[in-house]
């Protein structure tokens, strides 16, 4: 089955937030591989979702940097932090998926 990037794909990572940012639970697992559909994917299309899944959030965090008046960098915001955990959870996921037989 063809990876397919829907609005559902989208709004999942848009909102999913892992409950630890040290490790993705059994749970999220589950929940990440169901939405993703990842036990239906071919190597290639899993790298591709995983490619399209750090692009987007990739483009959430770039919303997320802070610049003064002048547009020198100032920092990150808190949700900037949530969005690279949430990154982290799925594409470990993704990977896990890499090494099953």
């Amino acid at each position: 089955m063809e990876a397919i990037f829907t609005d559902v794909f989208y709004e999942f990572l848009k909102n999913y937030k892992p409950a630890s940012r040290m490790f993705t639970s059994e749970d999220e697992i589950d929940l990440i591989s169901e939405t993703l559909n990842l036990p239906d994917l071919d190597a290639e299309e899993r790298c591709r979702t995983r490619n399209e899944v750090v692009r987007y959030y990739t483009e959430l965090m770039d919303a997320e940097v802070i610049y003064d008046e002048n547009n020198q960098y100032k920092g990150r915001t808190d949700k900037f932090w949530d969005l690279v955990n949430s990154m982290n959870s799925v594409t470990t996921v993704i990977d896990y998926y890499k090494y099953q037989k």
